[in-house]
């Protein structure tokens, strides 16, 4: 099944790992790179980073409703969303 996954936090790359596994995900949506540490690096999130290695597209945004064109064009039957 074509999926589309949408997280952020560890927890979410987990369960895009497993998913990964089993299902095509056309794309990956989470939240945009923030700054983290004293230093205010800008760092993705956990999901992207997994979605980079697994050679899943990411899509980063704050507000869904901005890329609908974006998430359309995925060719997904599915979504799912885990801790976005």
């Amino acid at each position: 099944m074509r999926l589309i996954f949408a997280g952020t936090p560890a927890i979410a790359a987990q369960a895009l790992k497993h998913i990964h596994r089993f299902h095509e995900v056309t794309l990956a949506i989470t939240r945009e790179d923030a700054p983290v540490g004293r230093k205010k690096v800008l760092t993705p999130s956990h999901v992207a980073q997994v979605a980079e290695e697994l050679g899943v597209p990411v899509l980063k945004t704050s507000k869904v409703a901005e890329v609908l064109e974006d998430i359309s064009c995925a060719d997904a039957e599915l979504a799912i969303v885990v801790a976005y």
